[in-house]
């Protein structure tokens, strides 16, 4: 959902954003997901966006995409040489 008609300039560069949207979803219009996509990607963001034939709730879908894309976040951030997770860095990267 855009959340601000006229947001402020950010540079999102390299930042990795997932937006997973519902097709058939009677709050949010489609046409709204893919404007914030297109916002977040113009101001630099790494955007994956996904609809599923879904409305307005989270289905077992959601939770599997959300959890491969954060596993290939993870990975990318560690083979760049990122720096760890705040988590990470509490633990020590156990978990």
């Amino acid at each position: 959902m855009v959340p601000l008609a006229r947001p402020p300039q950010a540079n999102l560069t390299g930042t990795p954003v997932l937006i997973i949207s519902g097709g058939r979803d009677p709050i949010i219009p489609a046409s709204n997901s893919t404007h914030l996509a297109e916002m977040l990607s113009g101001a630099g963001a790494s955007v994956q966006h996904r609809r599923l034939p879904v409305g307005h709730q989270l289905s077992q879908a959601d939770l599997s995409i959300a959890g491969e894309w954060i596993k290939s976040v993870r990975v990318v951030s560690r083979t760049e040489g990122a720096a760890p997770a705040s988590d990470e860095r509490r633990t020590g990267g156990v978990r």
